[in-house]
């Protein structure tokens, strides 16, 4: 089990980032949680195997294929 801190950055409030991401974890068997923060991104600690974790991150890029290109993951920090 790997613990990640996860931080997005671009245009990802106020246009159902988060639901993204929440469904992107139901869907890759991860746990955790995630919130907006007041600079604008949005931070999320997701909780599971390396390849649930990589499937997380896949599944956001394919979810809402409305977002674009115009996010990306600013930060991935490991949590112990």
């Amino acid at each position: 089990m790997e613990r990640i801190r996860y931080r997005y950055f671009g245009h990802v409030q106020h246009r159902g980032f988060r639901y993204a991401c929440v469904v992107s974890a139901e869907k890759a068997h991860v746990v955790g949680w995630v919130r907006n923060e007041r600079d604008g991104t949005v931070m999320a600690e997701v909780q599971g195997t390396k390849e649930a974790q990589l499937d997380y991150i896949r599944r956001l890029t394919y979810i809402v294929p409305g977002f674009g290109n115009d996010w990306t993951v600013a930060s991935e920090t490991p949590i112990d």
